[in-house]
């Protein structure tokens, strides 16, 4: 048998003869032999726990930190939608060169022809909204039509071009004429020769000279003819419409 076996198995003999025999030194004997392992044990426990505490706490900072640059922001963003709302305000304003006592009612086109007849548009606003019939309709700083028909919440835009539609204009602020929609955006306008006309002027409504309609694009002549047309086109694309600005001047 070997030895370091023999000399474990005497003292546990040992052990357990002391443990009956005089257990008092036995306590006193394990007492201070495990005081040392028990202060370790303490020392470590101490170590793990304010490690854990430490990682716990660093995890907590982290993620309040986290919340506070989520909400910074938020607020950031706030600060920004309520510029842009201004600015858009201003924008508008400045698009419609109206003072501020008229009413600026925005809409949203829902639908385009061929849905809707030619040269027409169906809006998402209508009579509870506060629109009303001859109400101007704009877009992208352009006067565009007018609301022809109201509903309660819709209404019907007639474009200026819409066929057979008549609009008073001026011809570069000067000359009063009467333009005729041939549907597309197109216009025609019939001018007496001697009428100083040429591509490029500037085509308005007569009752607001700074509200464009449009730009001469080609005048036809002939030598039989007393009177010259004007084509004229809008300066916008019909589908390109997505949001128009009511004017209402009840």
């Amino acid at each position: 048998m070997p030895r370091p076996f023999i000399v474990v198995s005497i003292f546990i003999t040992i052990i357990i003869l002391l443990n009956f025999l005089a257990p008092h030194i036995l306590s006193g004997t394990v007492q201070w032999i495990g005081t040392p392992f028990w202060s370790f044990g303490k020392s470590t426990r101490n170590v793990i726990y304010n490690t854990t505490n430490f990682f716990r706490t660093k995890n907590s900072l982290i993620s309040e930190n986290k919340i506070l640059r989520e909400k910074n922001i938020e607020l950031k963003i706030n600060l920004l939608n309520q510029g842009n709302i201004l600015k858009e305000n201003k924008k508008l304003n400045e698009i419609l060169n109206r003072d501020r006592n008229n009413n600026i009612i925005l809409g949203y086109v829902i639908s385009w022809p061929p849905s809707s007849p030619y040269d027409t548009l169906v809006i998402d606003v209508g009579a509870n909204q506060g629109v009303e019939k001859k109400d101007k309709v704009f877009f992208n700083g352009l006067v565009v039509g007018e609301i022809y028909d109201v509903f309660d919440h819709t209404a019907l835009v007639f474009l200026f071009s819409t066929n057979g539609s008549k609009t008073s204009v001026i011809l570069n602020e000067k000359t009063p004429v009467v333009a005729e929609g041939v549907g597309g955006g197109n216009f025609i306008i019939k001018l007496p020769k001697d009428v100083s006309i040429k591509t490029g002027d500037k085509v308005s409504l007569s009752e607001d000279a700074s509200s464009q309609i449009g730009i001469v694009e080609y005048i036809e002549t002939k030598p039989s003819d007393a009177f010259q047309n004007v084509f004229f086109r809008s300066l916008f694309n019909i589908f390109e419409i997505k949001e128009v600005q009511i004017l209402n001047e009840q």
